[in-house]
């Protein structure tokens, strides 16, 4: 028996990463602080945030996944779950900059123009599609009460451009199908209505019928 027909852990596992990555929003950045005040006393060598960080992009790239799974199976997720779409924000790429490559991806994300954002409403596949094909998941911090994209475009010297900022807002996405036209902000709180919009979702009827071709459709609500 194949687990990609059953829907049931995926679902538990999606809420699941949900509520983690709900907590992360305002306990990230202490927990990396924690992190590093234990390498001052126990002396690692290795950076001690990336335990921290990768659990963070585990749920986020086990999320995509599983929704885009769940998305392909028609009889598992109503229609109107999967046509779900959330809000993103696209900062375009600069003109006469080339798009990023891996080791870009490493560095500033100078070749992006933070200051001219477009607001999109996206469906959830498309942006588990970025997620999944991401040269890079980058996390995208604020300040309590101010959206990612307000923050950034603070001016040099504001009163609040010299606070930490110390929200973690979402991911700042690059992929292999979009970073030659925008580098896209994921906000945490969409992405994870989202989650759990998958992973509460019922199927209480299902239509199956074949049309003249020969071709199976299906119809959960």
């Amino acid at each position: 028996q194949s687990m990609f027909n059953e829907s049931g852990p995926w679902k538990r596992d999606l809420w699941l990463a949900a509520e983690r990555l709900e907590l992360a929003r305002f306990e990230l950045a202490d927990r990396l602080d924690e992190a590093y005040d234990e390498i001052a006393e126990d002396g690692f060598f290795y950076d001690p945030g990336t335990e921290v960080l990768y659990q963070v992009e585990r749920d986020l790239l086990f999320s995509a996944y599983a929704m885009r799974r769940l998305i392909g199976m028609p009889t598992k997720i109503t229609q109107k779950t999967a046509a779900s779409r959330i809000n993103i924000v696209n900062f375009p790429l600069k003109e006469k900059s080339k798009a990023p490559d891996f080791w870009d991806a490493l560095g500033e994300a100078d070749m992006y123009d933070f200051y001219t954002p477009t607001h999109l409403n996206v469906p959830v596949q498309k942006v588990c599609n970025y997620l999944v094909h991401s040269l890079f998941p980058r996390f995208a911090w604020t300040l309590p009460g101010v959206t990612f994209p307000n923050y950034w475009a603070l001016p040099a010297g504001h009163d609040l451009s010299k606070q930490d900022p110390r929200e973690f807002a979402g991911w700042l996405i690059a992929s292999d199908y979009s970073s030659a036209k925008a580098l896209t902000f994921v906000p945490l709180n969409e992405f994870v209505g989202a989650m759990k919009r998958f992973a509460e979702d019922d199927v209480t009827s299902l239509n199956i019928w074949t049309d003249a071709e020969g071709n199976r459709h299906f119809k959960a609500t």
